[in-house]
């Protein structure tokens, strides 16, 4: 069982995913002026189940969709709230979609609303669900009707929430501390506050940090998880860092705080996306303008595919290349969306697979063979392929580093299996190691042997 566990809604506006929250835990997740005069949700709401257990609420709106994601990009398992009265709505299905993009699994639906209508009515709605669930492979998904009003039935999602907890486990990889931020704001008498769910690796106060993608280095003053003081957090859990040196308006939604020099920051990304079942817009082409979102952020961007195709098909696979109009902080294997940029439709979503690239040809057997390797579950041969894609420039080690995103001495035993394996060469350039695949450096010596012959 995870140490933390992080819970998100989804779901239509007005379906009651703020209401159910409140019934769940006494808390009240619309923080904001506006939130109230509305009576709709526009941003991200934190409510605290118990020590162990955080409750992220999104809003449902479709103008909001960029808050929701940055919102569900980090939870472990997810609450789809639907309506009784109201039943499947399209934010219903778009919200799943997203979730399925995020690879987000765990979960359970929630008929909300239920003192509003008949059993009949809810065994009706009940039948519609299952019916979606099954297109997106969550036909298991538990299916429990409440009043968040009332308060009926409000023990049973909760005591359903505790036994899919009870089955999620830790992430027990190695890779450095960091943490997506999703607030910033400053507090009389400490200064600036950055909000995350840790992702990875071991903050400590007093630590130096790095923030992404601007590349400053800070100093960690104070933790805070569920308004308690801590030394150090963990990965999975909500934490609050209050940093030095920096104001809350240096810092925006979807920057990153690292270890330091673990990240760079990206310009461009490569990944397979898998678009949705329906795309309500034709012809949408090649080199597109489009909206990326990495963890917290979204970036405007440039869809770039290597796949022969004309117009974007849905329920398809596409190799591509996203070009950034400014850099965000992501790295390898990190889920990311895509939505167009004209109208704000959802088209698909992926895993990045390498960040700042080398050129990749759009030749058939080039892309191909750039895709199959990177595509690997081996890291080592993730680590092999990138030295080769970076021909005879080669790679330095901080950059082999900062794209693979592992712990240091993880990392020097793949470089040192590939030594010995002579997959690659390493040389030393300003004290810094530097390496080359064999099959570049062979080339090369191909090449001299080549040219010292026609001089001759």
């Amino acid at each position: 069982m995870k140490r933390h566990t992080i819970i998100g809604t989804a779901g239509h506006i007005d379906h009651g995913k703020t209401a159910l929250i409140k019934a769940m835990t006494g808390i009240d997740a619309d923080r904001l002026k506006e939130e109230k005069d509305r009576g709709i949700t526009i941003d991200l709401g934190f409510a605290y189940w118990r020590d162990d257990v955080t409750i992220i609420d999104v809003p449902g709106h479709e103008k909001f969709i960029r808050n929701m994601v940055a919102g569900v990009s980090t939870i472990d398992l997810f609450m789809l709230v639907i309506a009784a009265d109201d039943g499947i709505m399209p934010q219903t299905i778009e919200h799943l979609e997203i979730l399925n993009f995020f690879n987000i699994r765990q979960g359970l639906v929630v008929i909300n609303k239920s003192d509003l209508v008949d059993q009949e009515w809810i065994d009706l709605v009940r039948e519609e669900i299952k019916d979606l669930l099954k297109r997106y492979g969550l036909a298991d998904l538990p299916i429990i009707s409440c009043s968040a009003y009332s308060g009926h039935h409000i023990d049973r999602v909760q005591q359903q929430v505790e036994e899919i907890i009870a089955t999620i486990e830790e992430d027990t990889a190695s890779h450095p501390f960091r943490l997506p931020v999703d607030r910033s704001f400053s507090i009389k008498g400490f200064g600036t506050v950055v909000t995350g769910t840790v992702l990875s690796g071991m903050l400590h106060k007093g630590d130096e940090v790095s923030l992404m993608p601007a590349e400053k280095l800070l100093k960690v003053r104070g933790i805070q998880t569920h308004t308690s003081d801590v030394d150090a957090v963990a990965p999975g859990f909500r934490a609050a860092v209050n940093l030095q040196g920096i104001s809350k308006e240096e810092i925006i939604r979807g920057d990153v705080i690292c270890q330091r020099d673990s990240l760079m920051p990206v310009s461009d990304f490569t990944g397979i996306i898998k678009t949705v079942s329906k795309i309500p817009v034709t012809k949408i082409t090649n080199h597109s303008r489009i909206h990326a979102y990495v963890g917290t952020a979204e970036c405007p961007g440039e869809l770039i595919w290597y796949d022969n195709s004309k117009y974007l098909q849905p329920n398809r696979e596409y190799h591509v290349r996203i070009k950034l109009s400014r850099p965000l902080s992501g790295t390898r294997l990190d889920a990311f969306l895509i939505r167009l940029h004209s109208p704000v439709i959802t088209l698909a979503g992926g895993k990045i697979l390498e960040v700042n690239p080398a050129k990749i040809r759009h030749q058939d057997e080039e892309w191909t063979a750039y895709f199959k390797q990177m595509s690997s579950d081996n890291p080592v041969e993730i680590c092999e392929a990138i030295i080769l894609q970076s021909s005879l420039t080669g790679t330095s080690l901080s950059i082999l580093q900062k794209k693979m995103f592992e712990d240091n001495l993880i990392l020097l035993e793949m470089i040192e299996d590939l030594t010995r394996r002579k997959k690659i060469r390493s040389f030393r350039i300003k004290s810094n190691d530097h390496f080359v695949h064999e099959k570049s450096f062979m080339q090369l010596c191909d090449d001299i042997v080549s040219s010292i012959q026609s001089f001759h």
